[in-house]
Order: structure tokens, then sequence, then C-alpha cells
């Protein structure tokens, strides 16, 4: 809580001639009057469940532009975002019906092969249970760890948003790929605008990046999204990936 702020000495000092002007700096026991203190300024707050709902709960489409570790210059990026309810994707836990929705999200670069990923939102009906698993190839990355998106959060504040594990299974084995740690962030940027960042720090497994360094590096991801006053998203969006050598970017909408 922000504490309200006081009439500096040398404002004060300046008031009160004024106010004695006009008949209206002493009472009739000659003393000075005091303004009372301001009230402070209310914080708007943001329901970043409500966001993160209307992010995968309808199509989008976004035109980027920014750089990338693998091209010299300015590159121009699109990305998709496309739900679409799963079949049979509703069961019970706890008492209460889980919804699941087939999320795939598209990132094409120039001059790259596209970047495809479908996961899966699972959230309750009551909207209190979020999970997000993923899908890849032969990969699945599951949550092993459950996070909590608030309701009410301002710009500076930050979170957990749960912990992943990526298993990988070949000729019917499997194996530990590695372990996602999710957070998410409310924050202001150097135009003002305010932005849900869902953020990731990927860490491989020891035993199955081995001495690869490449395989060892850990891969940091930004996807933040504006925010209007009433929650809803206002369509800009940044994306940052960083660590594995040959897929980094910066990229943000024009």
């Amino acid at each position: 809580m922000k504490h309200p702020r006081k009439l500096r000495p040398w404002l004060l000092s300046l008031i009160l001639p004024v106010l004695g002007a006009c008949g209206g700096g002493s009472t009739a026991n000659n003393k000075p009057f005091i303004p009372p203190d301001p009230v402070p300024v209310a914080t708007v707050s943001y329901d970043l469940r409500k966001a993160v709902l209307e992010l995968y709960g309808k199509p989008h489409s976004w035109k980027l532009q920014g750089t990338s570790c693998c091209a010299g210059g300015t590159i121009s990026a699109s990305l998709t975002l496309q739900p679409r309810p799963m079949d049979g994707g509703t069961f019970n836990v706890g008492g209460e019906n889980v919804s699941g929705t087939d999320i795939t999200l598209q990132l094409q670069l120039d001059g790259m092969a596209t970047s495809s990923n479908t996961s899966i939102l699972w959230y309750g009906s009551k909207e209190q249970q979020m999970l997000l698993t993923s899908l890849d190839g032969n990969r699945q990355e599951a949550t092993t760890s459950q996070g909590s998106l608030p309701t009410s959060a301002a710009p500076g504040d930050s979170g957990s948003n749960g912990e992943t594990g990526t298993v990988e299974t070949t000729a019917g084995n499997s194996r530990i790929v590695s372990s996602t740690s999710y957070r998410w962030e409310l924050k202001k940027d150097s135009n003002a605008r305010v932005l849900m960042c869902l953020n990731s720090v990927e860490t491989p497994d020891p035993a199955y990046a081995g001495s690869n360094p490449a395989l060892a590096a850990k891969t940091t991801r930004s996807n933040c999204y504006g925010l209007n006053a009433d929650s809803t998203l206002s369509g800009y969006v940044t994306l940052s990936q960083h660590g594995f050598a040959s897929m980094g970017w910066d990229l943000a909408t024009q």
C-alpha cells in the first residue's frame, strides 16, 4: 500500500500566503489552514485469468517484426493461434467438470521453416484450475506442479505459473528430456503499455544433454500480450526466445 504523500514545506509556504490574501489563511483563533492530505490514486488491477482464457479461447493472428540469431537486419514473422474443442475432452476432477481445448501455435519467420506446436489447455468450469500440456512429435510435456493465475494483479506483480516435465518416447523407451518452470508477470514497457508476460525457463536433463553444450543450454522464452484496462487483449504482442543457438529471436507487432 502506498502512503499518501504530504505537502512539501516549500509548496505549503507558497499556498498559505495566497490563502491569507483571500481571507482564508486563518481561522477565528488565528491558526493557519492546513489542507487535508490528498486521496491516493487507485491502482488499476488486471484479471490475468480472464486474459488467458481470451487468448486461448478464440483464433488470433499477428504480424511481427524484429531480429533473429540466424538472419541479418530486420525480419518479418507471423504468429497464429488456433484453438478447437477436443473430442470428448471433458472429464470430472474433484466433482468439477474439466474441459480441454486443442491449441495450435504456429510461428513463421522469414526464410525459415514454420515452427508449430500443439498444446492442450485444461480448465475447470469455474475457471479455477488451468493446466497446459504440450505435444510435439514423440515428446510430451506434462504439468508436474500447478501454478495460479490471479484475478487481480497490478504492474510489477509476478508469480509462479507451474512446472512441467518433458518426456521423449522412442521405440517404446521413454526418457526425461527437460523440465520447465513457468511464471507470469505484469509490467509496463517504455511506452506505458501494460503487458501480461508468460515466461518460461527450460532446463535440459543432464543425462539427456550429456557433454553436448548445445543440448545443455537453458532456453528462456517470454510471450507478452498487451492488456486494455478491462483486462481484454489489446492486440500488441512481443515474443522472445534465447538459449538454443539456432532458435533465438526478439519480435513485436508494429
